[in-house]
C-alpha cells in the first residue's frame, strides 16, 4: 500500500464549483474510504474563497489548512508536510 497523502488539486474559473466539489470529494473520502481529508485554502487572491472553504470545512467537520501571508506554493508545501 502507498504511504503518505494523496493530493487533488482543483483548478477552474471563479464560480465553477471548485469549493463545492472539494467539499463533496472530502466528505466522500471520509465516509466511504475512511480517509482523513485536509482541505487547503491556497487561493490567496480571493479572501472570500478562503472564508467560504473554512465555513464549508466547519460544516462538514473537515480540517481546513490556511497560512495567511504565504504564497500558494508555500501553503501547499506546508499543508503537504502537515498531512504527512
Amino acid at each position: 500500500a502507498k504511504k503518505g497523502p494523496t493530493v487533488f488539486m482543483l483548478v477552474g474559473l471563479q464560480g465553477s464549483g471548485k469549493t463545492t466539489t472539494a467539499g463533496k470529494l472530502a466528505r466522500w473520502l471520509q465516509k466511504i474510504h475512511k480517509r482523513k481529508p485536509l482541505l487547503v485554502a491556497a487561493d490567496i487572491y480571493r479572501p472570500a474563497a478562503v472564508q467560504q472553504l473554512q465555513v464549508l470545512g466547519e460544516k462538514l467537520g473537515i480540517t481546513v489548512f490556511t497560512a495567511p501571508g504565504k504564497s500558494p506554493p508555500e501553503i501547499c508545501d506546508e499543508a503537504y508536510r502537515l498531512a504527512y
